[in-house]
């Protein structure tokens, strides 16, 4: 039996997939690991935008609003990793310190 949140991801992956022309990306795919700061990182979602640049894009399916804590481990992967740019997918808002450092940052937060 596939766990909710991974019906989530696969949803969010897929529906990436599907709009990725409007979304002005190349490529989207699944769960995959990228190297970064002598680490290796899991990241939900790849997507590559119209000039090759890495999205990071995190799904986050939880009861409760998005701490700071997960914009500032999304932000640190896209500074080890250089990616462009990062997107959290989540059925919930983000808490005000949460908000304040995605903007801050220009990390996208789309509700689903």
């Amino acid at each position: 039996m596939t766990a909710s949140w991974e019906k989530y991801e696969t949803v969010a992956t897929e529906l990436l997939r599907r709009f990725k022309d409007e979304l002005g990306f190349s490529e989207v795919d699944g769960k995959c690991m990228l190297k970064g700061g002598g680490k290796e990182w899991e990241i939900d979602i790849k997507a590559r935008d119209q000039d090759g640049g890495c999205v990071l894009i995190e799904c986050k399916r939880w009861k409760s609003r998005i701490r700071q804590g997960i914009i500032a481990e999304l932000y640190a992967k896209i500074m080890l990793t250089g990616a462009e740019a990062g997107i959290i997918i989540s059925p919930k808002s983000l808490q005000k310190g949460a908000e304040e450092l995605a903007n801050h940052n220009d990390i996208k937060h789309i509700r689903v």
